[in-house]
């Protein structure tokens, strides 16, 4: 049986179809270079006790960067958490896992609010959770150095950082396993003391 040789046009096809592909991989390479250099260009501002706010104004300018589906472990809440999360493109779903919602019939109505609007908006209370930061895998992690709520805010010395979510994928992985078990299985790891809620919508 001959030999069949693929025609010269054929060769040219797939010679450009694969430079094609290494061009769309080239340019995807340089732009999360770009996106992770900007991350660490400003990756911490150090926040002296009295500058509520300059905190203020960090948190609310990186909050409105993020992008796709936000999640956050978030120890302390109030109503005026709700404030900050609002700076939060519309676009952008939000998670959060608390422990210790403080007035929790404001924060709901306050939730309510923030929640309108955006593709799902969750709060879960799980009472084992004592870190303080928010973000996103497709953008940046936030990490608050305090309680995002005013009366923190400004009132310690404390430092806010910015992480490419690279370098905070543990924290990541630890968030989806206490949002994806169940309050049995999370007592299994954690002990009977472990309490798991979901307190926003009911």
């Amino acid at each position: 049986m001959p030999r069949i040789n693929p025609s010269k046009n054929n060769l040219n096809e797939l010679v450009f179809k694969r430079l094609e592909e290494m061009d769309k991989k080239l340019s995807q390479l340089l732009q999360d270079k770009q996106k992770e250099s900007k991350i660490t260009e400003r990756n911490e501002i150090v926040i002296t006790k009295g500058q509520m706010n300059r905190a203020e104004n960090v948190i609310e300018d990186w909050l409105a960067e993020l992008e796709g589906d936000v999640i956050a472990e978030l120890d302390f809440i109030d109503k005026t958490t709700f404030g900050y999360l609002d700076c939060i493109p519309k676009k952008c779903g939000i998670r959060i896992i608390t422990s210790n919602p403080k007035k929790f019939d404001k924060c709901i109505i306050k939730a309510e609010k923030c929640g309108r609007d955006r593709p799902h908006f969750e709060i879960i209370r799980i009472n084992k959770v004592h870190q303080r930061w928010i973000g996103s895998k497709d953008s940046f992690i936030i990490e608050i150095g305090t309680d995002l709520k005013t009366d923190s805010l400004g009132h310690s010395t404390h430092s806010i950082r910015k992480h490419p979510p690279n370098h905070f994928e543990e924290s990541i992985s630890h968030f989806e396993m206490l949002w994806e078990k169940s309050e049995n299985e999370l007592k299994k790891i954690f002990g009977d003391s472990l309490s798991k809620k979901k307190i926003y919508p009911k």
